[in-house]
C-alpha cells in the first residue's frame, strides 16, 4: 500500500509540474520561427501492455523527413519524450493506435489513455489532456474521434474502405470528381456540427477545417495514382486543375503539419510532375531521362506551378531534402541561387542548410564521418553487433538493409535482394539485415518464407532505438552502404534493391 501511495503521488507530482511549467507564447503570427525550442510531451498510459513498455512519437516537419522518437514506459505505464520545434506542428502519438496532438515550441503537454483500447476512435474516448494547448487538445481529440469513427473517413473500417475501392475503380474522373464533391459538403455540414457542438477556439477550427480540405484532395490525388494504366486510363492532365483550389498556405496553417506534409507531397508528385511532364513532351520518359535534365524540369516545373509563395517554399524543401536522403549535394549545389531567392523561412532555410552541411562533411571526411557515427554506439547495445558485423566482414562491401516484418514496402523488396545477392555471389560483398521494431516470431515465419540467406539478425526493443538513433532512421526500409574498410558511404531509402543504380554503386565500391 505504501508503494502504491508512493507511485501515486510522483505520478501527481509530475502531473503538476507539467501543468504549471507554461510558457509565454506570443500569437503564432509574431513568433520568431528562426530558433528552436524544446516541446515536453508526457503522460500516462492507463492499463498499459507489459509487451509493449514504449509509446511512439512521430514529429510531422513539413519540407523534411518525419521524425521518431521512443519514450519508455515505467511500471505505471508513465513516459516522458522531447524534441527540438521550430514551429507549431501536430504529432502522431502511437501505442495500440494513432492520434494526433498539437504542439507548440515551448510547449509542456500531458496526457493519459487506456491503452487496452484497440482502435483510434476507442482510444480517443478515453484521452485526457493537461498543460499547454489542453483546450485545444480537448477539442481536437473530439473531432477526431467523431471524424474517424463516421462514414466520411474512408477508411473507418473494412466496409467503408470497400466501397470507396469499388467507387475509385468504377468511376471516370469526372464522376469521381461529382462523387468527391457530393462528400465535401457533408464533410463542411460534419465541420459546423463539430463547431457547434464543441465551440472551439480559431486554431483548432482552422486546424480541423484544414485536416477536412486536404483529405479531399489527397483522395482525388489518390484515384489518379490507381488509375494510371488502368482499363479506365491515366486522369488527364486537366484532371488536376482541383490543386488550383487548395487552402491559402500561410503560417496559421503550421499547426496542421501531418496534413501539410503529406498535401505537399502529392501536391509535389501529382499537380506539378504532371503538368511539367505534359509540357515537356519532346523528353522521353523520366526513367530514361539524364538527371540533370529532369531535375532541371522538376525545379523549374516548382516554381512555375506553385504560385502560393509558402507552398512553393516547402515544395522546394521537399525536393532538396528527398535529394540528400540519398548523400547527394549536387542539386542543392547547382541550384543554390534559386534556394536563397525563394526559400526564405528560417524553419526551412536553416535546417535545410544544416543538412547540406553535415552531408558535404560525410563526402569530404568519409573516415570522420564513419568515426563519427560509430562513435554514437559507445556504450550502447548496437556497438557489439556492429563490431561483429565489420569484423567478421572485413574487406568486404558490407550492404545492410533495416527493416521490419510489419513494413509492406521491405517484405516487397526481399525478391529483389534475393536476386541482388544471387548477382554478386561471386563478388566479396555481404549482405546483412537488421529486422527492428519487430515480433521474433513474425521475424522467423517471414524468414521462412523469404528463404533469403545473408546474414540475418533481429534487434530488441533497446537495439532498435539505438541503431535509429546512431545512424538517424526515421522510416523503414532504410539501407546502409560500407566500403571495404568498414567506412559508411551512404545512407539511403531510395538505395534499395530493386534500384539498378544500387548494383552500380556496389560495384563502384568493389572496384576502388
Amino acid at each position: 500500500m505504501k508503494r502504491k501511495l508512493i507511485i501515486v503521488s510522483i505520478l501527481t507530482l509530475v502531473a503538476i509540474l507539467i501543468y504549471f511549467v507554461v510558457s509565454k507564447r506570443e500569437p503564432i503570427q509574431k513568433q520568431n520561427f528562426d530558433k528552436a525550442n524544446k516541446v515536453v510531451i508526457a503522460g500516462r498510459v492507463l492499463n498499459s501492455d507489459p509487451k509493449k513498455p514504449f509509446i511512439e512519437i512521430y514529429i510531422n516537419k513539413v519540407g523534411f523527413d518525419q521524425k521518431k522518437i521512443t519514450a519508455d514506459l515505467d511500471s505505471a505505464g508513465v513516459f516522458v519524450g522531447n524534441f527540438e520545434s521550430y514551429i507549431p506542428t501536430d504529432i502522431w502519438l502511437l501505442y495500440t493506435a494513432n492520434f494526433l496532438v498539437l504542439t507548440h515550441p515551448g510547449d509542456s503537454i500531458y496526457v493519459t489513455f487506456d491503452g487496452s483500447k484497440e482502435d483510434r476512435p476507442q482510444i480517443l474516448e478515453t484521452i485526457k489532456f493537461d498543460g499547454d494547448a489542453a483546450r485545444t487538445n480537448k477539442d481536437a481529440g473530439i473531432f477526431q474521434q467523431m471524424y474517424y469513427s463516421s462514414s466520411l473517413f474512408p477508411y473507418a473500417n473494412e466496409e467503408t474502405w470497400k466501397k470507396q475501392q469499388i467507387i475509385i475503380k468504377s468511376h471516370n474522373p469526372k464522376e469521381y470528381k461529382q462523387y468527391m464533391d457530393s462528400i465535401r459538403k457533408e464533410c463542411r455540414k460534419f465541420y459546423k456540427k463539430f463547431v457547434s457542438q464543441c465551440s472551439p477556439n480559431e486554431e483548432t477550427k482552422s486546424w480541423v477545417k484544414f485536416n477536412l480540405e486536404i483529405n479531399y484532395l489527397k483522395e482525388l490525388h489518390t484515384y489518379s495514382r490507381i488509375h494510371f494504366g488502368s482499363e479506365i486510363g491515366a486522369a488527364p492532365i486537366s484532371y488536376y486543375n482541383f490543386f488550383k483550389k487548395h487552402p491559402h498556405i500561410n503560417e496559421n496553417i503550421l499547426i496542421c503539419g501531418s496534413a501539410l506534409s503529406s498535401f505537399t507531397n502529392f501536391y509535389h508528385y501529382g499537380y506539378v510532375i504532371n503538368n511539367a511532364l505534359s509540357e515537356n513532351k519532346q523528353y522521353p520518359p523520366k526513367s530514361k531521362l539524364p538527371d540533370r535534365y529532369w531535375d532541371s524540369i522538376e525545379v523549374f516545373g516548382i516554381l512555375k506551378h506553385t504560385p502560393d509563395i509558402y507552398l512553393r517554399q516547402m515544395v522546394l524543401t521537399e525536393y532538396f531534402t528527398q535529394k540528400m536522403e540519398a548523400v547527394k549535394v549536387e542539386q542543392f549545389e547547382k541550384y543554390k541561387n534559386i534556394l536563397d531567392e525563394y526559400i526564405t523561412e528560417p524553419y526551412l532555410k536553416e535546417p535545410l542548410i544544416e543538412r547540406y552541411n553535415n552531408i558535404k562533411q560525410q563526402i569530404d571526411n568519409p573516415k570522420i564521418y564513419s568515426d563519427a557515427v560509430l562513435k554514437k554506439i559507445e556504450g550502447t547495445s548496437t556497438k557489439e553487433l556492429m563490431n561483429k558485423v565489420l569484423s567478421e566482414n572485413k574487406g568486404k562491401v558490407i550492404y545492410i538493409d533495416c527493416w521490419a516484418t510489419w513494413c509492406a514496402p521491405c517484405r516487397g523488396e526481399m525478391p529483389n535482394s534475393k536476386t541482388l545477392m544471387t548477382s554478386l555471389r561471386e563478388r566479396n560483398v555481404a549482405f546483412v539485415f537488421f529486422c527492428i521494431d519487430s515480433e521474433e516470431n513474425d521475424w522467423k515465419a517471414l524468414l521462412g518464407s523469404f528463404q533469403l540467406g545473408g546474414q540475418q539478425y533481429i534487434l530488441d526493443k533497446v537495439q532498435s532505438i539505438d541503431l535509429r538513433t546512431t545512424f538517424s532512421i526515421n522510416s523503414v526500409p532504410t539501407y546502409l552502404l560500407f566500403d571495404k574498410n568498414g567506412m559508411l558511404v551512404e545512407k539511403s531509402s531510395q538505395l534499395r534493391p530493386g534500384n539498378p543504380i544500387t548494383k552500380q554503386k556496389i560495384l563502384d565500391l568493389l572496384d576502388n
